[in-house]
């Protein structure tokens, strides 16, 4: 995949967590549970939460592929 901001190549591999890994559309106070209005993004939310991602060096951008949750 290419970077869509500096067109190189990305690295295909991983964001993991030991904790829920979500989207939240504004910042939360406590931060371990995902708010009703939040995307969760991790395939598994109880044992090595994880989702597909790319990421590149150059533009320090990763961009994740969370349509395996």
């Amino acid at each position: 995949m290419n970077c869509p901001f500096c067109g190189r190549e990305m690295e295909a591999g991983y964001v993991q967590s030991a904790r829920l890994f979500f989207f939240a559309r504004k910042k939360h106070r406590a931060w371990l549970n995902p708010g009703i209005n939040d995307t969760l993004l991790s395939k598994s939310n109880f044992w090595n939460p994880q989702a597909p991602a790319f990421i590149c060096e150059n533009c320090k951008k990763v961009i994740v592929d969370y349509s395996e949750r």
